[in-house]
């Protein structure tokens, strides 16, 4: 019989961290090759999580307590926009529809003259001094229909941008498959690096993997963790090599993201943040 020494756990580890540093190696190796996104404006689309509005029909997991549990970090149900209200048909001609559709404008504008069709073909206008009865209708419709509108519409437009923007990104994300990558951002870097020619980084430091789902039947659009989880994770490829962190830094930064599914808890990555900063420049907060 013999006594045979299992490798220990110290092994395991060893074997891991060398894997983990030659990925990372290869990963530069392979950034240095290809230009780096330094700038979020060169993405194809940005959403930033502040544009969501305070409504019922939209849900932000970074608007609840820490440690609030829920199966998505966004959802957007799709608003119901109701169309202008109709003019009455004493002011047919005198409202532009484009207009009347337009709730971002004061009041739909009213027209000074009204041009009018004739028998002989030639053109006939005719003037408000000679329709006194058109103004108190229009002052009437915009003060008891279309401001009411209007201002129910103003409310519903930007619930209607992000949906629209998150179904964008839902159907690139479908027709592309693993082409298209999704990521949420935290920890925005904005740096000017050098003086003489300048070169300026915004870019989110710690991405999470994301994934977009859509709910046809009820409307809904929706932001979660990737199918593997979250997986928190550095990102230094908009930097050049020098300007990067390494070392015990960059290990104690990897240690404090590794696991961490909680994103709207932000003691987490403001530690790791401050301990990038820290170590980045002498200047930098």
């Amino acid at each position: 019989m013999a006594i045979v020494p299992l490798r220990g756990s110290r092994d395991s580890d060893e074997r891991r961290d060398k894997a983990v540093r030659l990925f990372t190696f290869l990963r530069e190796v392979t950034a240095l090759r290809n230009s780096p996104v330094r700038d979020l404006d060169r993405y194809e689309e940005v959403l930033w999580l502040d544009a969501i509005p305070d409504a019922p029909e939209c849900f932000s997991l970074w608007r609840l307590p820490p440690g609030t549990d829920a199966e998505y970090w966004i959802q957007i149900r799709k608003p119901n926009l109701p169309p202008p209200p109709r003019t009455a048909e004493l002011l047919a001609g005198w409202l532009n529809p484009l207009d009347v559709a337009n709730s971002q404008l004061d009041v739909p504008p009213l027209a000074d003259r009204l041009i009018l069709p004739s028998e002989d073909g030639q053109p006939q206008s005719t003037g408000l001094p000679d329709n006194p009865s058109v103004t108190p209708a229009y002052e009437d419709y915009v003060e008891r229909l279309w401001w009411p509108w209007a201002s129910l519409d103003r409310k519903l437009q930007p619930i209607l941008d992000v949906y629209t923007k998150l179904f964008t990104i839902y159907r690139r994300q479908q027709q592309l498959g693993e082409q298209y990558e999704l990521v949420l951002g935290l920890g925005y870097l904005t740096w000017v690096i050098g003086a003489e020619h300048p070169t300026r980084v915004r870019r989110h430091l710690i991405v999470a993997q994301s994934d977009v789902t859509f709910d046809a039947e009820r409307g809904i659009v929706s932001v979660g963790p990737g199918s593997d989880g979250a997986r928190l994770t550095l990102e230094q490829d908009m930097l050049d090599p020098e300007h990067r962190v390494s070392g015990h830094a960059l290990d104690h930064i990897t240690a404090t993201l590794d696991g961490r599914e909680a994103l709207h808890d932000g003691a987490t990555i403001l530690a790791a943040m401050r301990t990038w900063v820290n170590a980045a420049s002498p200047s930098g907060i």
